[in-house]
């Protein structure tokens, strides 16, 4: 080994990242946190920052309705183009449809590392619990599943309280808040574009904002209040905009470090 890089748990694609900014954002869904003096200790370890990843807050009940489907019609391709949520009944096979999508659309990204099928396996195992199916939306052109983005309840919203406890008292509250009372926030981990389309100067955006609107009127009906969308790579320009240009706010920073061995 010549070189360490990280934080990973426990690898790209799970939590990454130490927190530099937004320290006094909410707490979300796999996006660690970090107290404040975290990043000094590293650096002063010999770390080198290699990447910053950026976070955004989303404001589900007041953004606005994005230019997705105008942009589609420029591309010519409107009547193609079809939304759906996910099928639950067919869980499995669209778990592999997202990863099909995920694995071609980030394939030539910085750290890019694809899905194993054991990885797939636990992820639809563990997030079976917080995936709503209205919040898992598919953009298909000419019937083929091309683009898609997903949001999870916020466990960390449905245990504020809980004080790392989950005795029978607190594990009703549990299943009150997600089953009746509801969790209004959520994040959003996942969303690609295959690269067939996202290299078009429309398609590709256009294809990311119809699954954003989707997310969108889905989450506001459920009376969902935010999304954080991220991690999003700090030089990955296309991305960045789009969600900035839907209404996304930059509010939360992750680093990721680097630092020989000698």
């Amino acid at each position: 080994m010549i070189r360490a890089i990280g934080p990973f748990s426990l690898s790209v694609n799970e939590e990454v990242g130490l927190m530099i900014d937004g320290f006094d954002s909410r707490p979300v869904l796999m996006s660690p946190y970090d107290p404040p003096y975290a990043g000094g200790r590293v650096d002063g370890c010999g770390y080198a920052k290699i990447k910053d990843l950026y976070s955004y807050d989303y404001d589900i009940q007041n953004a606005p309705e994005t230019i997705g489907r105008k942009l589609m019609a420029r591309g010519g391709i409107a009547d193609r183009v079809k939304v759906r949520s996910a099928d639950m009944k067919n869980f499995d096979a669209e778990v592999r449809t997202l990863v099909g999508i995920f694995n071609d659309a980030w394939s030539d990204n910085w750290g890019f590392v694809p899905f194993t099928q054991a990885e797939i396996d636990h992820a639809s195992k563990a997030f079976g619990p917080v995936i709503v199916p209205e919040l898992a939306v598919f953009v298909e052109v000419d019937d083929e599943a091309v683009a898609f983005i997903v949001a999870l309840t916020n466990l960390n919203e449905a245990v504020e309280g809980f004080d790392g406890r989950l005795g029978p008292i607190n594990l009703a509250k549990l299943l009150w808040r997600l089953k009746i009372a509801g969790v209004g926030s959520t994040r959003v981990p996942l969303m690609g574009v295959k690269k067939k389309f996202r290299n078009h100067p429309l398609m590709g955006a256009g294809l990311a904002m119809m699954a954003i609107d989707q997310l969108r009127q889905n989450g506001k009906r459920l009376g969902k209040t935010s999304a954080e969308l991220g991690w999003i790579l700090e030089d990955n320009k296309a991305t960045n905009n789009i969600i900035r240009s839907v209404g996304g706010v930059h509010y939360k920073t992750h680093r990721l470090y680097e630092k020989a061995l000698d």
